[in-house]
């Protein structure tokens, strides 16, 4: 099979496509701790961890700031710091997109012990935080955003429905 490396217009008319589905669905986004989302933005972790499976496959990373620093291993402690302290009152700036490639269910927690070297939350925040309950681990691939776009955040607990346009063109994959 012979195969071809897609022209920069059919990549192009990709990623419009993909910008004017998201605004007709509605544009989603998932909340987690602004400095989770600086390490996925950097390739430093490639998933999420959660109780629950994806409501959605797509999505933008709107950040938060209301976490413990000690959730995270020492070496990512001055970036959860230095986070906190550029949080801006009545916007939230996205930054970034992903996709969910792959979700894996895991039954033993205690097995997410051999993920530590991929994540930065400390083993003991993974293990307090899923106690004895199965924990999905979400496979993301992340973009970059050309630029910051500001939303006005709402008090929802998990995923945000993003009122204004957010456009995913010249977005870079990380």
């Amino acid at each position: 099979m012979f195969i071809t490396t897609p022209t920069i217009l059919q990549v192009s008319f990709f990623y419009k496509l993909r910008e004017i589905v998201i605004n007709l669905l509605g544009i989603i986004a998932v909340k987690d701790w602004s400095v989770v989302i600086d390490a996925l933005g950097k390739g430093r972790q490639v998933f999420l961890l959660r109780k629950y499976q994806p409501a959605y496959r797509e999505f933008f990373l709107q950040p938060t700031y209301n976490y413990p620093v000690s959730s995270f291993k020492d070496e990512y402690q001055k970036t959860a710091k230095d986070n906190k302290s550029q949080r801006m009152k009545g916007t939230v700036r996205i930054s970034h997109y992903a996709e969910v490639t792959e979700v894996l269910e895991v039954q033993d927690t205690r097995k997410l012990e051999r993920l530590s070297d991929d994540y930065i939350w400390t083993v003991q925040h993974v293990l307090d935080y899923f106690k004895e309950e199965k924990a999905y681990v979400w496979l993301l691939r992340v973009y970059k955003l050309p630029f910051f776009q500001s939303i006005k955040p709402t008090r929802s607990m998990i995923y945000e429905k993003c009122e204004e346009p957010i456009s995913t063109s010249g977005s870079i994959k990380i």
